[in-house]
């Protein structure tokens, strides 16, 4: 009788196997990656549900440090001190300038273009070294677009510095966002513009954030839940050059429970908005959806600054712990919901929570700003 037992139980957990092995062969989407190259290729496939498995290393122990006194990022390694790249502060320095060692040894990163339908669960493991510098056209971030449909979660990056210039869209993980990212966390993480080209945002994460939009129906609208910050955002921007320390400039999105611990700083002259969580919010429709645009309201909830936010601009508040500058233009369609919004940190030339609120040649009423438990 045991030995019928034995071999009944012996039977059953060979068919668990069977049925467990043949699960995963019917969802080849499912992959677990390793290393950077790993990820590249598990992108080739479309729509992949990618993990990761492992930490990623772009630059094997290389470390950047802010160093406030000198207003300097220091980029070392075990061996010391490899470069250090000026933030712009001091009057008559330039944002991003190297001034000592060279960062040309470093592995620079060449930005994904789009996730390919893919969904990225970092599984709470770090992609570490993140280096992008040099000169490009458009999108100086981890991947340039993360699209409708793609999304990235439960990931860290640690030791990023991104140095960019004439790049429109400078972050660090995404330089347009149109799907969804949560709970992702940066530490020692810097971004840097040099010359951003005109018409550009700068984000510590996020670049810019928009809902897809046909006709005048928004289709879908993305969600930031959960980022972490810290590091610092530096650039000495012109006229229409937001900069935020999660997100540079946002329309009518979703944004709840991020926390900027970073300095976030116009420096040296630039004149724009500047914001702990967001730079730019604009809740009504973009002008390129027309005048009578697709209405979507803006949610932004639970979040905090507890960064140091300057702008230059000493005539206007155009720096906020939360919002730099909410902006409304093209129709009177949407609400802006402002809930549970915390600042500790210092903020120049601005205001607490939101620098300004601009409704210049629009009908837009402002008490369509719902404030509460904002301190």
């Amino acid at each position: 009788m045991k030995k019928r037992i034995v071999a009944l139980l012996m039977a059953l957990s060979l068919l668990a196997s069977v049925c467990v092995f043949t699960a995963n062969a019917e969802d080849p989407s499912g992959v677990v990656v390793n290393s950077a190259e790993e990820l590249i290729e598990a992108l080739k496939t479309e729509n992949a549900q990618i993990t990761l498995g492992s930490d990623i290393v772009l630059n094997e122990g290389v470390t950047f440090t802010y160093d406030a006194t000198n207003a300097v990022i220091i980029v070392s390694d075990a061996n010391g001190t490899i470069a250090k790249v000026r933030t712009g502060e001091e009057a008559g320095t330039t944002t991003g300038e190297v001034i000592e060692g060279s960062l040309d040894e470093l592995n620079n990163w060449t930005p994904l273009a789009n996730l390919n339908g893919a969904d990225i669960n970092g599984n709470g493991h770090t992609i570490k070294g993140l280096y992008i510098g040099g000169d490009a056209s458009t999108g100086g971030a981890f991947v340039k677009t993360i699209r409708v449909g793609e999304s990235v979660k439960n990931l860290k990056f640690e030791n990023s510095l991104v140095i960019t210039s004439y790049v429109t869209y400078p972050a660090t993980l995404v330089a347009e966002l149109y799907g969804d990212v949560y709970d992702v966390e940066f530490k020692n993480s810097f971004v840097i513009g040099s010359h951003v080209q005109s018409g550009g945002k700068i984000g510590g994460a996020i670049s810019q954030m928009f809902p897809t939009v046909s006709g005048t129906t928004v289709t879908y609208s993305p969600t930031v839940d959960g980022i972490k910050f810290e590091g610092g955002v530096f650039d000495k921007t012109g006229a229409d050059l937001p900069i935020g320390g999660i997100i540079g400039r946002s329309n009518g999105v979703t944004v709840i429970n991020c926390e900027n611990y970073a300095p976030v700083k116009i420096v040296n002259g630039g004149t724009y908005a500047a914001g702990g969580i967001i730079g730019l919010l604009e809740p009504v429709s973009d002008q390129a959806y027309g005048a009578n645009g697709a209405p979507r309201d803006s949610f932004v909830y639970n979040n905090a600054n507890y960064g140091e936010i300057v702008s230059s601009n000493t005539e206007k508040l155009y720096a906020g712990g939360i919002i730099g500058r909410i902006d409304v233009y093209w129709s009177a369609g949407e609400d802006v919901f402002l809930h549970n919004l915390y600042n500790a940190g210092k903020i120049v030339n601005g205001q607490e929570i939101v620098g300004t609120m601009n409704n210049s040649g629009a009908n837009f009423p402002l008490d369509k700003t719902m404030v509460h438990y904002c301190f």
